[in-house]
């Protein structure tokens, strides 16, 4: 009876520790899941997204780069972009020294910071660029890489510098109305062109 009794307690014990295996890797599989759920979802919104995400690493070669940007920026999926340098080479310098100057920036102080910015596209169109740069911490909170998330702002800045144009244009006028005394140009006018 004893030996029956030892035999039942160590098959408890047996099921006990079979359950509990099964238990953590259900549990490790339902993490798994999650995970694989939350990296789908993340993805997507990088994908779809209508601003450009680019992922560089400490010193500043592009490790990621989502769809919107390959468009905001004109680039042919062939072009290798990965592990080359950003900002890229068909960057105007202006724009290449304030980039990098605010990447220095975030690498050092480890604060985001933002820059509005004219560059152009592979094809050399304008664009203007509202980019936020923003440290990403490993688990020992040291810096390791940087998320540059950029708007496409071209239509905007085109939009103010009309509405610029329209405002002088309205000024001049305004100022040419009050240099020119029209009660005495009026009947001048209305004898040269009517007779």
């Amino acid at each position: 009876m004893t030996h029956l009794k030892q035999l039942i307690s160590e098959f408890k014990a047996s099921i006990e520790k079979d359950l509990e295996l099964l238990c953590q890797t259900t549990e490790q599989k339902l993490q798994e899941n999650q995970i694989d759920s939350l990296r789908r979802r993340n993805q997507a919104l990088l994908d779809y997204s209508p601003v450009c995400h680019k992922i560089v690493d400490f010193d500043f070669n592009l490790q990621y780069m989502s769809d919107s940007g390959f468009k905001m920026l004109n680039i042919d999926d062939n072009i290798e972009v990965y592990g080359k340098p950003y900002p890229f080479y068909f960057f105007p310098e202006a724009f290449k020294k304030a980039m990098i100057e605010n990447l220095k920036m975030v690498r050092e102080t480890g604060e985001a910071t933002t820059l509005e910015a004219l560059t152009n596209d592979i094809e050399g169109n304008d664009v203007w660029l509202d980019s936020s740069l923003i440290p990403v911490f490993d688990e020992e909170g040291k810096i390791d890489l940087i998320t540059v998330v950029s708007d496409d702002i071209t239509q905007r800045k085109q939009e103010e510098k009309g509405k610029e144009l329209i405002e002088t244009q309205l000024q001049q006028s305004r100022k040419w109305n009050r240099l020119v005394n029209w009660p005495a140009v009026l009947p001048m006018i209305s004898t040269t062109c009517w007779g």
